[in-house]
Order: structure tokens, then C-alpha cells, then sequence
């Protein structure tokens, strides 16, 4: 858990709760099949890295920004929704980006096929 007491409140985020994203976006970037294994491993380290940078600006943000959230509470609220499909729609463009790349183009097959 990590904590910031701010005039006399302490605000509490629980860490579990910001990273449950990481295995499922890993999962179904391991489950996606027609994709080598270079494509797969180099999508699932940048998805990853996008994902961990998010929880990264979230925290700071959350932090920094405490007392402006206490009054709208909303608004973490709505992030964390987001961050909650993040995972899936990083899949889809990552794990899929050859054949989304090729219906908005109309070219040949991309690289990181199998």
C-alpha cells in the first residue's frame, strides 16, 4: 500500500490494484497466435512499458494532485476505468498492428507474421 497523508488524511492506493492490468495484457499477448515470436516479445515489452508508465504517471499525479482529487473523486475514479481497458485495447493494436495497419492501407501482408 502506498499512502499520502495530507492535512491530517491519509489517502491510501493499494499497489494490487495498479498493475492487475500487467498479466492480462501479458496474457493475452502470449494467447494471440499468427504472430513470431520476436513480434510477440518485442509488443509485449512495449505494451508493458506503456502500461508501467501509466501506473507511474498516475501515482505521481495522484499524489501530487491530493487535495484537488479529495474534492472531485470522480476523477480517479474515470482514469482507473481507463486503465482497466488499457490492456485490451494495447492488444488489439499491438498484438493485431500488422492486420490493422493492412485494413486501413490495403497493403500486403506486414512483418511479424508467422
Amino acid at each position: 500500500t502506498l499512502a499520502i497523508i495530507t492535512e491530517g488524511r491519509e489517502m491510501p492506493i493499494e499497489i494490487g490494484h495498479l498493475v492487475t492490468n500487467l498479466p492480462v495484457f501479458v496474457a493475452l499477448m502470449l494467447a494471440t497466435g499468427g504472430l513470431t515470436w520476436r513480434w510477440r516479445l518485442g509488443m509485449t515489452l512495449l505494451g508493458a512499458a506503456i502500461l508501467v508508465l501509466g501506473h507511474t504517471t498516475y501515482l505521481t499525479l495522484a499524489f501530487r494532485y491530493a487535495g484537488l482529487i479529495s474534492e472531485a473523486p470522480q476523477v480517479p475514479t474515470a482514469l482507473g476505468e481507463v486503465f482497466l481497458t488499457l490492456p485490451f485495447l494495447l492488444w488489439i493494436l499491438l498484438g493485431y498492428w500488422p492486420q490493422v495497419r493492412q485494413f486501413f492501407a490495403g497493403t500486403q501482408e506486414a512483418p511479424g507474421q508467422a
